[in-house]
């Protein structure tokens, strides 16, 4: 990523026209070997919580089985315990591990992408003039940013998760075939048809997710220019109108063929549209008494003793339902107990 040439990450993070021309740029293998071999051994250590998480997960069903059979066959009681604590010993055993391994996949994901994002921005900066005026800066911002936190979990997990998962489904299968090989079969024909089907959905999805965030990088785009210009609008007497602006993914959507959405873009300072100061009076009323090493103070608090039903809360969408009430001030309560020090 030295140059405006360089192949660099432009295919997966930035506008088509940044994009390198020689197709297939760069691989799958180059991109984890280029953010994940700093990390060798943070990734080694993630691949054997896995293989630790999986077997776990296959020796649990497995004990519980034992357990039944034995229980089933009158085995004694002290056999049926130690079953019983090894059951536990591995569930427990399964939980920290798969907290361990989560922790070190953010860690791995956070890393490789913190670099990756250090990498095209250089790239984006480093490009010519006519290319920043024809892309604004939110637009760019949210490809650089948005789009390379999309790759975080592909960085953490999907690699070791993918061969994980298929390892976890062929022991499930393997062990199922031990049990009733026609129930193992039949499963491992659902398990082929589903990968058949998760293949063929991933088609259709791809292109669909490719424009989706397209459309919002040039959502964002739009929003910072109007962001931008916010002083102009009050200058000319516009705050009224760019405050009732609410941009929809919809419009959107209806350019580039996606799923209908909604954003929702906050174009007024905050305290602009304030509800008045409500002033209220709590009062609480307590006498400690001792007896020996104890203290019980009894106590009766008093809430909103005026009894005001203030407003505290408005809708601040545009719509139908614009600045309608939806929180009022909880009534007068009452409240009697004890607390008791020892």
């Amino acid at each position: 990523m030295s140059d405006a040439t360089d192949p660099g990450l432009t295919n997966a993070a930035l506008p088509a026209d940044c994009a390198p021309s020689t197709p297939g740029a760069i691989g799958y293998r180059s991109l984890l070997w280029t953010y994940l071999g700093p990390q060798w051994m943070q990734v080694l250590l993630l691949t054997l919580l896995l293989a630790a998480t999986l077997a776990l997960q296959l020796a649990s069903p497995q004990i519980l089985r034992w357990f039944i059979d034995d229980a089933i066959a009158g085995a004694p009681l002290s056999a049926l315990t130690r079953l019983a604590l090894l059951f536990l010993g591995a569930a427990l055993a399964l939980q920290l591990v798969q907290v361990a391994e989560v922790y070190v996949a953010e860690t791995v994901g956070l890393t490789a992408t913190n670099h990756l994002r250090a990498d095209l921005t250089l790239h984006v900066l480093r490009l010519d003039p006519p290319f920043h005026a024809a892309h604004p800066p939110g637009e760019l911002i949210e490809r650089t940013d948005g789009d390379v936190a999309t790759l975080s979990n592909f960085f953490a997990r999907l690699i070791v998760s993918l061969f994980g998962n298929v390892l976890l489904l062929g022991g499930v299968l393997v062990l199922l075939i031990q049990v009733d090989w026609r129930i193992g079969t039949l499963e491992m024909a659902f398990a082929v048809l589903g990968l058949g089907t998760m293949h063929w959905l991933r088609r259709l999805a791809t292109p669909r997710h490719a424009r989706l965030r397209q459309a919002s990088a040039d959502l964002f785009g739009m929003i910072e220019e109007r962001l931008a210009g916010t002083e102009d609008v009050r200058a000319n007497g516009g705050g009224p109108y760019v405050s009732a602006y609410s941009a929809s993914r919809a419009s959107v959507a209806s350019v580039v063929a996606l799923t209908r959405g909604s954003q929702n873009v906050f174009l007024s300072a905050r305290g602009d549209e304030r509800l008045p100061t409500v002033t209220t009076a709590d009062v609480r009323l307590s006498r400690a008494f001792k007896f020996g090493q104890r203290r019980i103070v009894p106590q009766v608090d008093f809430f909103n003793i005026n009894n005001s039903a203030a407003i505290v809360g408005l809708t601040s969408a545009v719509g139908g339902s614009y600045l309608v009430p939806t929180q009022i001030l909880a009534p007068r309560i009452v409240r009697v107990g004890f607390s008791i020090n020892f």
